[in-house]
């Protein structure tokens, strides 16, 4: 009988964490949510993420942040399979990542396309204006590559698509 209760707890415990991360637990298998917002400098992540449940892990890694933060995503044949991310100099602005190293990341993994997402602490869901003229600039350095741009703005766990 001890040993059902140990087990009902553990599940318990097992069950509330992942909810906690997750509003839709059904769409992410466990082994797609990555924490991948923990140097705030710039780090690179390998992970193996549908393309589909990246923006929804990305933005729960996210929510809760005090600073914005920049996330992007290095998809191929529907797979994310690297993430660099890093943590802006304040609530208001994001630091992206070099060319040197973006140009690097490409040569390395050919990706299809590039999703981007970075959050407002502000709780505001929409795109600012320079987040549109950001990901012009962006994208129009990815065509020399034939990388598709998807851009997302998230906050508080939830996100957005606008470009």
């Amino acid at each position: 009988m001890l040993d059902l209760i140990i087990l009902l707890l553990v599940i318990y415990f097992i069950v509330s964490k992942y909810n906690a991360y997750t509003e839709n637990p059904s769409s992410i298998k466990d082994d797609e949510f990555y924490s991948f917002v923990e140097d705030k400098n710039g780090q690179q992540y390998n992970v193996d993420i549908r393309i589909k449940n990246f923006p929804q892990v990305a933005a729960l890694n996210l929510k809760g942040k005090k600073h914005e933060w920049y996330i992007m995503g290095f998809e191929k044949d529907g797979i994310v399979k690297r993430v660099y991310s890093h943590k802006g100099f304040n609530n208001s602005s994001v630091n992206v990542i070099s060319d040197l190293l973006m140009i690097s990341i490409i040569n390395e993994l050919n990706p299809t396309s590039i999703i981007v997402l970075h959050n407002h602490p502000n709780g505001v869901l929409d795109a600012s204006s320079q987040d549109k003229i950001s990901a012009k600039e962006l994208n129009n350095r990815l065509k020399e590559y034939n990388i598709k741009l998807i851009e997302f703005v998230c906050a508080r766990g939830n996100f957005k698509k606008y470009f």
